[in-house]
């Protein structure tokens, strides 16, 4: 490896959301097959959540931290205190890296299933990772300022935000990994391996200034159930109730922002199962051939079809208007780099629909970023809420708009009941 920073990865908010019954963002989620020293020996957390702990870091690490710090104090962006389970997870993830020198890009699902491990289930993160050679005190300092410059910059999703750092080095060569995530709430311990039948008791306070939220738990037969929390000034509590059938259940939590739903966090349940080794968590099919924008809506079209036969649902037709007005969309938030729903130009789906002379009886939207096609789909499926929109038994048509984005896919899928 050549002499001097190499950035190994730079990967801006990954983001999916769904609407109609919104739904909102996290990254992708895909194999990973086994990582360098503690990242492949390292158990499943037995919990989600739970108490936040000020990071414990090395002297780089803090060097790092602190230079990432005062450019967030400078540039009067939201803080962002590090953490001992973020920097946990990060500090795998950039012992992974080692062995990744000459990559150009780093896949985060890596990170967020370090971050699952420890019990981290933030799903909107802006993660990004430098490998330099050789060590020494000047040159994290320099890796520190392009980190910062990435802390700094992601200011289109509002705070709170928490961050982790891990660096990790061999004889001439080190990596260090950041991870800087949106956490509006924090809730205490949810089991990730409950029992079937079981209920869980899911509380916890809220960070933020939001006050709506809304619990979703996907079933491992493609069905979702909603469950609305009880408020009480900035806490919030509600019983899960599991049904007995042992399998994977995707336990959501998912808080409004100006109507705009984003995801607090989305985490499997391994529900009278074994939990997965660390080398093969949860799998999503990657294409041999990536495909360009103009198939990949043709794609995501056969998925959708896909999963709604194979669960005994009508497939849905393609109606040409639907994906014009995704399409624009898609186009919208390219432009202006952003993933979500509403749009300062266009307003929500309805106003898309309505500027069309369109009155669905039904609509939905999923909105996503991700750099493969089946990628895009295996995370709707992954989330209860996106999953409801795809499987829903109601809709009988979708429009579907895709462009590409900095080597990205930004996918929009509309479903409608006339």
């Amino acid at each position: 490896m050549r002499a001097g920073i190499l950035i190994i990865a730079a990967i801006v908010w990954a983001a999916i959301s769904a609407a109609s019954c919104t739904t909102p963002a996290l990254p992708p989620v895909s194999e990973v097959s086994g990582t360098a020293g503690s990242a492949s020996s390292r158990n499943w957390a037995e919990a989600y959540g739970g108490a936040e702990e000020p990071a414990s870091l090395s002297g780089f690490e803090e060097t790092a931290a602190a230079i990432i710090t005062q450019r967030l104090k400078a540039q009067d962006a939201a803080p962002c205190p590090f953490t001992q389970k973020l920097s946990a997870a990060a500090r795998e993830h950039a012992l992974y890296l080692l062995d990744k020198k000459d990559s150009d890009t780093v896949d985060p699902s890596r990170l967020l299933n370090s971050l699952r491990r420890h019990g981290a289930v933030d799903f909107i993160m802006a993660p990004a990772a430098i490998s330099f050679s050789p060590v020494d005190e000047e040159r994290v300092k320099k890796a520190a300022d392009i980190l910062a410059e990435r802390a700094a910059s992601e200011k289109h999703i509002p705070g709170p935000f928490r961050c982790g750092i891990g660096m990790a080095s061999s004889e001439d060569t080190a990596s260090i990994s950041f991870v800087k995530v949106f956490r509006p709430v924090l809730f205490e311990p949810v089991p990730s391996s409950p029992e079937p039948g079981s209920t869980i008791a899911l509380s916890g306070s809220m960070l933020s200034s939001d006050r709506k939220i809304e619990v979703i738990i996907g079933h491992p037969d493609g069905t979702t159930a909603r469950v609305s929390p009880r408020i009480r000034r900035k806490t919030f509590s509600a019983e899960i109730r599991l049904k007995e059938n042992p399998g994977v259940y995707d336990l959501e939590l998912v808080t409004f922002r100006n109507k705009e739903p984003l995801i607090a966090f989305l985490a499997p349940l391994y529900v009278g199962i074994a939990v997965p080794a660390p080398e093969t968590e949860r799998l999503t099919p990657a294409p041999e051939d990536e495909e360009d924008a103009s198939v990949a809506a043709s794609v995501l079209f056969e998925l959708i079809n896909e999963s709604r036969m194979s669960l005994g649902l009508e497939a849905l037709k393609r109606n040409k208007q639907l994906d014009e007005i995704a399409l624009s969309h898609c186009m919208d938030m390219a432009e202006n780099e952003f993933v979500g729903h509403v749009s300062e130009n266009t307003g929500a789906l309805a106003d898309r629909l309505h500027a069309r002379g369109l009155s669905p009886s039904v609509s939905s939207e999923n909105v996503g970023r991700s750099s493969m096609t089946r990628r895009v789909h295996g995370n709707f499926m992954s989330s209860p809420a996106h999953r409801a929109n795809i499987l829903d038994p109601d809709v009988e048509e979708t429009g579907i708009g895709v462009v590409e984005m900095d080597s990205d896919l930004i996918v929009t899928e509309i479903f409608v009941r006339w």
